[in-house]
């Protein structure tokens, strides 16, 4: 058997050595050429498998900008996705982007589960949002996510059931209390139902540019007076039998509009896709206005990096990368979405109509949102506040004694968390 020299083993040594240090290491290297190799992990929720190609373009281009960085993408339900978000922090294996709503933001935020954009972003990138929905995931004085898309209600208007009663169809109401009025009268001429609007406190206090809960999100605060005020105002619509006494999820408003059992409904830029060919008269005869509330409440996805995320600043980069304004504006046409960015709407895309319905709602939507607001409320809480709240509301009790013990209830709830 051959012997070693002192010196080659050594050197042998050493290398074996180096190179096991470097596989052990450097796991996220590149097999040629030594470049760094970064994986960004990206969830979202529901987007999987309809926006498919969209995303792969989208993340073949920063990967393109970025060499040496790829975008690992995971789907997951809406009622799934916050739990394993948790449990994958708890273990050590957050994602560094995930997708979240508001209230999931709020949750998290509270949990200090989610690291602090502003830390990361230009004050540039802060102002290229419209404030009423960036604003909306500051939590105990901290940004726990980026604004992303959006969607923000419309009046619905079945016009063919005016002109038969007689009603104009070139002025319709500016003001909060002009639309419940003329709902109103709606119901007295037609015997119809004037509107369809859900008893929801986060859609009755947000459109009036009320809280929800106080600055910190410690106490409900639905039974100042300015919210009674509100709220007694909206009850008026049961009173005079001009909304339905039931709970109008979706499905419900479309059921009474398809039917032409209803003039007016408040719900999203997608709620024509309920009636468009089911009930092809009533498509062909609905107009559109945006909302002439004081605020309109905003439903709005966001882009949130966990504290755990092992690469925040790439993170926030990819983030920021998703949220721009150029990449929301190509969302917006795949996926008939509204952006969160003001110099997106700048384009002609949202400028220009072709005489459609889809094309009015988008020009309704879009000018309603300069008054955005997003009013974050965690699920369990809104349920319980809104079952309260019908039961005020169907029942004609007083409202600022019902409002008074949601807010004993749910505070004392929140006190013992």
């Amino acid at each position: 058997m051959r012997k070693w020299d002192k010196k080659k083993i050594i050197i042998v040594s050493l290398a074996v050595l180096g190179t096991a240090v470097l596989g052990a290491g450097c796991g996220k290297q590149q097999a040629a050429g030594g470049n760094a190799q970064e994986t960004i992990e990206f969830w979202t929720i529901s987007l999987q498998p309809t926006f498919n190609d969209y995303f792969e373009t989208l993340f073949s281009e920063f990967e393109k900008e970025n060499p040496g960085v790829t975008v690992e993408w995971k789907d997951y339900p809406k009622d799934t996705i916050q739990e394993k978000l948790l449990t994958a922090i708890a273990s050590g294996n957050a994602p560094d982007v995930v997708n979240v709503n508001a209230d999931m933001a709020l949750t998290l935020g509270k949990k200090n589960a989610l690291a602090n954009a502003e830390e990361y972003i230009s004050d540039e990138v802060k102002d290229s949002f419209f404030e009423g929905i960036y604003e909306a995931a500051r939590v105990d004085g901290a940004m726990t996510a980026l604004p992303w898309y959006t969607t923000i209600p419309v009046i619905y208007i079945n016009e063919a059931l005016l002109e038969e009663a007689g009603i104009p169809t070139d002025n319709y109401p500016s003001t909060t209390e002009e639309f419940y009025n003329w709902a109103i009268d709606i119901t007295e001429k037609t015997g119809l139902y004037g509107t369809a609007m859900e008893a929801n406190i986060r859609e009755i206090l947000g459109s009036a540019g009320l809280p929800v809960f106080n600055g910190d999100y410690t106490e409900l605060v639905i039974n100042t007076p300015e919210a009674v005020k509100v709220i007694q105002q909206f009850q008026k619509l049961y009173d005079t039998e001009a909304n339905p006494k039931e709970n109008l999820d979706q499905e419900a408003r479309a059921q009474l509009y398809s039917s032409k059992q209803v003039v007016s409904v408040y719900s999203g830029t997608t709620f024509v896709n309920k009636f468009k060919t089911t009930a092809p008269d009533v498509y062909e005869n609905t107009a559109v206005i945006p909302v002439p509330f004081k605020s309109n409440v905003s439903t709005t996805m966001y882009l949130s990096v966990p504290q755990e995320s092992k690469n925040r600043e790439l993170a926030f980069k990819f983030a920021e990368y998703v949220a721009s304004a150029e990449s929301q504006l190509s969302f917006s046409k795949t996926a008939n979405t509204l952006p969160s960015t003001k110099a997106t709407v700048e384009d002609p895309f949202f400028k220009e109509s072709d005489g459609s319905l889809e094309a009015e709602i988008k020009l309704s939507a879009v000018a309603s949102l300069t008054k955005a607001v997003e009013t974050p409320v965690p699920q369990h809480i809104l349920d319980k506040v809104n079952r309260d709240l019908q039961d005020i509301l169907f029942n004609g009790k007083d409202v600022q004694a019902g409002l008074d013990q949601i807010v004993e209830e749910v505070n004392k709830q929140l006190q013992e968390q």
